[in-house]
């Protein structure tokens, strides 16, 4: 009887043993498993945190790529798809599929909401179940590196207008411009100058219609070349400049020159092309020479004329200097005479006469310098000095 309980206890303790070693295996089974997920998401958020601060093509591109990152972060990752709606932009996982298994979150970007961001199970499957409330943080995660993206485009469009903004509104007033989308070479802006070079009646016309309609047929190779490096993403950021001939709608054609400056405009990889047309672009430069030659000539004459009248003025006084002296020197040498020769002649009225028209003599050569001070004012140096107006109005 104690042999067989001994080895009753010993296998109850064994069966014990081999149910706890399967306990400890199923923990740390499910550890593994939750550090595997916990791994998954966290390098699918550093993906997108990386496409968030980095520079990875346009806007629209960043989004395809973040969305494609997003089911990495799921169990089954097979089975998961997600998707990205931002204003009317659609952006889907492969296999994607509305299910009601799916989490989403709003995307806000400059403290708006401006899309959100969805995941969800394309089956449910008995293994995975409902999506867990738990990872509604992941989303939210994930759908806040999205507002960075979203956030980043807008800023760079906000620049872009006013970049834009600012040289048309401070450029050359002759100059139209349009905005081609790269890939379809379809107009996508201009501006009214534009439209009047094209033909058209306003920009708003010109919007949608296809930029190789207006393009002599022999200039056409350009903008098709260009087509082709945007689908090959060879695009260069630098200002090209270039002349072609532009055909309106109404017939005949104009050659213009023309700027072209690659940007991305609404999230699309785009040509700005600014517009001049050649011939009346010289004509403006011609009209603007001979204006120039004309003031040059004007300020030829002017200056002759001047010159002149300066040498009139220096004639006038050499006149008054030494004409005008000599009478007044005159007056003065005999009014001294009859002073000093024959003053008993004359009794004191006489006299009184006589000093008054030697003090009129004085004050005549006196006005006489002041003249000729006063010719030179032009010709000399500015000094500034204090001056007594009241002593000066009472010496006249």
């Amino acid at each position: 009887m104690r042999s067989s309980r001994t080895i009753r206890d010993l296998l109850r303790s064994s069966a014990n043993s081999a149910s706890g070693s399967r306990r400890v295996d199923d923990i740390q089974t499910g550890s593994s498993h939750e550090l595997d997920q916990q791994s998954r998401e966290l390098d699918c958020l550093y993906a997108i945190s990386s496409l968030a601060s980095g520079e990875y093509g346009s806007s629209s591109e960043v989004l395809q790529k973040a969305v494609d990152l997003i089911p990495d972060a799921c169990e089954c990752q097979d089975s998961c798809c997600a998707r990205i709606v931002i204003g009317d932009r659609e952006f889907r996982s492969r296999n994607f599929t509305g299910t009601a298994w799916k989490l989403s979150s709003d995307i806000v970007a400059l403290g708006a909401v401006v899309g959100t961001v969805e995941v969800s199970y394309v089956k449910n499957e008995s293994k995975v179940g409902p999506l867990p409330a738990g990872k509604r943080n992941v989303i939210s995660a994930i759908a806040e590196q999205l507002g960075r993206i979203v956030e980043r485009e807008q800023t760079q469009d906000r620049l872009r207008r006013m970049e834009l903004e600012n040289h048309v509104f401070l450029g050359n007033i002759l100059e139209g411009f349009v905005i081609i989308d790269t890939a379809t070479l379809k107009v996508v802006l201009a501006n009214e100058r534009a439209a009047e070079f094209l033909g058209v009646r306003s920009a708003d016309d010109l919007a949608g219609w296809a930029w190789l309609d207006f393009v002599h047929s022999e200039d056409r190779s350009h903008f098709e070349e260009l087509a082709s490096k945007e689908t090959g993403n060879e695009l260069r950021q630098a200002q090209e400049v270039r002349e072609f001939r532009i055909v309106p709608p109404g017939g005949g054609e104009t050659w213009v020159r023309a700027r072209e400056v690659r940007i991305e405009f609404r999230g699309k990889q785009s040509t700005l092309i600014f517009l001049t047309r050649i011939a009346e672009q010289e004509r403006v430069e011609d009209k603007i020479q001979k204006l120039s030659e004309e003031f040059e000539q004007r300020v030829s004459e002017r200056t002759t004329q001047l010159e002149a009248v300066n040498k009139e003025l220096e004639a006038f006084a050499y006149s008054v200097s030494h004409d005008l002296r000599a009478p007044l020197r005159s007056i003065e040498g005999f009014s001294q005479i009859l002073l000093e020769d024959y003053a008993h002649w004359l009794d004191t009225q006489g006299r009184d006469y006589i000093q008054r028209v030697r003090s009129a003599a004085r004050r005549m050569a006196q006005l006489v310098d002041d003249l000729l001070n006063f010719s030179r004012v032009t010709r000399s140096e500015m000094v500034r000095d204090a001056v007594d107006l009241t002593a000066t109005a009472q010496a006249i």
